[in-house]
C-alpha cells in the first residue's frame, strides 16, 4: 500500500513539473488552406482611445510600420499619423527621453514575405 502510494504521489508530481515545460493545446479541424492574409474581410485588434472631440479614435502607438487595411475605419480627410499618440507625447515631452521607455502599446505587424493563392 505504501508502495502505491509512493509511486502515485511520484507520478502525479512528474505529471505536474512536466506540465510547466509541455503544451496542452489540442487543433481542433482541419488546415483550411487559406493565408489570413489573403483574407478580404480581416478584422485586427489594434489597442484605441476613443475621444468626444476627435472623430475617429485616437491610436497609442507608432503608426508607420502598421499596414492600412488592418484599420477598421478610415478617415477620408486625414491618415492614420494624425491620430498617433506618440507623436503629440514626443512634442510635448521634448527634450524628456521617451524612445527608451516603454510608456505606448508596443503593435508590430509581420505581413508575410510571400502571399499564396
Amino acid at each position: 500500500v505504501i508502495a502505491f502510494v509512493l509511486v502515485s504521489f511520484i507520478r502525479g508530481y512528474y505529471k505536474s513539473i512536466m506540465s510547466l515545460f509541455r503544451g496542452t493545446y489540442k487543433e481542433v479541424g482541419k488546415d483550411q488552406g487559406q493565408n489570413f492574409s489573403n483574407v478580404t474581410s480581416i478584422s485586427t485588434y489594434l489597442p484605441q482611445v476613443n475621444s468626444n472631440i476627435f472623430s475617429y479614435p485616437l491610436l497609442p502607438y507608432k503608426t508607420e510600420h502598421i499596414d492600412k487595411q488592418l484599420y477598421d475605419w478610415q478617415d477620408p480627410d486625414k491618415p492614420f499619423s494624425y491620430y498617433d499618440l506618440t507623436l503629440d507625447a514626443e512634442e510635448l515631452l521634448e527634450g524628456v527621453d521617451i524612445k527608451s521607455k516603454v510608456v505606448f502599446s508596443q503593435t508590430y505587424h509581420f505581413p508575410p514575405t510571400t502571399l499564396q493563392d
